[in-house]
């Protein structure tokens, strides 16, 4: 994983499946409890959960150091932020995530992947 565009594909793959998405909490098990975003029960993801999960599964050896993946969470976290409040008037993108439904959380994530590409990030 090298670029904010990369990631935000990965999450946006993460949580394409409506029954892979959830609100109000990171991340959840199968039978919708709370659940830590790096456990492997964990099956369906938050918008921040689901960034934070592509962050921890691609922190192995000999790809990406993990400060470097850290800084690509920071800045697709930032471009997703800069993106909704460029339409929705709203301030961060998790508030955003537990108010709407899944498919405006889809859009936005296709929105930001579009000015990833067009910004070369």
């Amino acid at each position: 994983m090298n670029s904010v565009k990369e990631m935000l594909r990965a999450v946006k793959t993460l949580i394409a499946k409506p029954e892979n998405w959830t609100q109000n909490t990171a991340a959840r098990d199968k039978r919708g409890m709370a659940i830590y975003i790096e456990a492997p029960e964990a099956c369906s993801f938050c918008l921040s959960g689901a960034l934070d999960r592509v962050t921890y599964d691609n922190r192995a050896p000999n790809s990406t150091t993990h400060f470097e993946l850290l800084n690509l969470r920071r800045k697709s976290s930032d471009l997703l932020s800069t993106t909704l409040m460029s339409t929705k008037f709203v301030n961060h993108y998790i508030r955003y995530n537990d108010t709407v439904s899944h498919r405006e959380v889809i859009e936005l994530l296709d929105r930001a992947i579009q000015k990833a590409e067009a910004l070369d990030v």
